[in-house]
């Protein structure tokens, strides 16, 4: 068995070492491909507690997918608010993302239920507790303190 197993990796590293490729256990952070697809994102002004905050708003599967990956900062807006189809539990992760960012979860009444860091380029799945999640905001790191934005309050518009 051992032999067969010293057997499948000298082939794999001498198809690499021809192909000169390499092999990572977990993926380095890059900066992004040099031609990353435009995705054309809305605009607009929220409302959390009194707070206003310009945002673009993720409200397609596209945009939800690419987020604030390949960005150096959300300037010159607040933030990004993502808007699913039906209140569900999601997930958010950092795949290709540079920035700190922390992320809030809102129910189907918009209620701030959960808010939690993420970490640059962390692919760990950020999972929401409730079932019930049909907003996610994400600011840059410490802006929901810094605003004054805290578990219960209310996303007014």
């Amino acid at each position: 068995m051992l032999l067969i197993i010293v057997c499948v990796a000298s082939a794999v590293f001498l198809a690499l070492a021809r192909n000169k490729t390499s092999v990572s256990a977990s993926p380095a952070p890059t900066s992004g491909p040099t031609t990353v697809p435009a995705i054309n994102f809305r605009e607009g002004a929220i409302r959390v507690e009194g707070a206003t905050l310009r945002v673009q708003i993720a409200d397609t599967p596209e945009a939800s997918e690419r987020g604030l990956m390949f960005r150096d900062s959300v300037a010159p807006y607040d933030g990004m608010l993502f808007i699913f189809d039906k209140p569900q539990q999601v997930v958010f992760w950092m795949r290709n993302t540079r920035i700190p960012l922390d992320v809030g979860y809102f129910d189907s009444q918009r209620i701030l239920r959960e808010v939690y860091p993420l970490m640059p380029f962390d692919e760990t799945p950020v999972y929401s507790q409730s079932a019930d999640i049909l907003y996610g905001l994400e600011l840059p790191r410490g802006d929901f303190v810094k605003k004054g934005l805290k578990v219960g309050d209310k996303l007014e518009n």
